[in-house]
């Protein structure tokens, strides 16, 4: 890829092409495209030599300054841009898209407040697209992984995006969760369904899907999921014994990421602030206990005398 900085005084080329093969499938579709708009590490620098490629870029961005300025009827001039180019086989130069873009008020002065463009603009994927985690090297390709519903948001999550999370973490939040749903009219029970702000509120985590039955305030709805013979009785039973409490049940990674957080804050809420030094009592009048006689005649046990202030 071809970027250039164009202004009407000056006009900056640089280029970089990517590490890897386009089509090498051992890595994702995005490791092999990604240039400008991705971190560093996937692409490196190259030299752009001759002064042919580069004189007709400078000319194509002037081409679109004009066509710009032609088509908005003079209400738009580029005073910036960054543009980026493509050349292919043929060695015919294509203009992809321009990053950013600083126009001036009808060839004045004025511009935006903002008069530098940006160079510096990364590509956010969005959130239902993965990158692989490392490189497949098998000539196949990379598997494809299936799709898998999370126990605690009900959201569907590829199989290799869950994490192991404690039956501890899960009580903890969900106890201080019905905490704040406790109904004034039903002392003890929850709102079912609970309002979706306040679940949101907790990361939106840890009752599943609307439609799954919700139990009392005893028992997270994952657990009688996870155990739909387990009783409430039988929850209040084991719900403080260690080997039931550090037993692991697999959600996504944004429900792990909120447990985690919610743990981290719960075990520092519970630790006693750095209590100041008590100060030392002072010394109390001992009452003076009777002297023992020794075995020898005379003597006295000196350490029950009581030691004249």
């Amino acid at each position: 890829i071809i970027r250039a900085i164009w202004s009407p005084k000056v006009c900056l080329l640089e280029r970089r092409v990517n590490s890897t093969q386009l089509h090498d499938r051992r890595y994702g579709l995005y490791e092999r495209a990604v240039t400008y708009e991705g971190p560093e590490h996937f692409s490196a620098a190259a030299p752009l030599r001759g002064s042919t490629l580069p004189s007709q870029i400078q000319r194509i961005c002037e081409n679109l300054v004009v066509h710009i300025t032609e088509v908005s009827f003079q209400k738009h001039r580029i005073a910036r841009m960054v543009a980026n180019f493509k050349v292919d086989s043929k060695d015919r130069v294509w203009f992809l898209w321009s990053s950013s873009i600083r126009l001036t008020e009808r060839g004045l002065a004025k511009t935006n407040k903002n008069r530098n463009v940006s160079i510096e603009s990364i590509v956010q994927l969005p959130p239902n697209i993965k990158l692989v985690d490392s490189a497949s090297h098998s000539e196949d390709g990379t598997e494809t992984l299936a799709c898998v519903e999370c126990i605690s948001c009900a959201k569907l999550t590829t199989s290799d995006q869950f994490h192991p999370v404690q039956y501890k973490a899960i009580i903890r939040h969900f106890k201080r969760l019905t905490d704040i749903l406790v109904s004034d009219n039903a002392p003890g029970k929850v709102q079912c369904p609970p309002d979706p702000v306040i679940i949101a509120a907790h990361g939106g985590v840890g009752f599943g899907s609307p439609k799954s039955p919700q139990e009392g305030r005893l028992m997270p709805p994952i657990i009688s999921r996870i155990h739909p013979k387990l009783t409430q009785a039988a929850y209040l039973k084991y719900h403080r014994d260690p080997l039931f409490l550090y037993k692991m049940v697999a959600v996504c990674e944004n429900c792990f990421l909120v447990y985690s957080e919610f743990a981290a804050t719960s075990t520092f809420c519970r630790r006693s602030p750095i209590s100041s030094p008590v100060p030392a009592e002072p010394p109390r009048d001992t009452p003076m206990l009777p002297a023992k006689e020794s075995s020898k005649k005379g003597h006295v046990d000196r350490r029950l005398e009581k030691t004249p202030p």
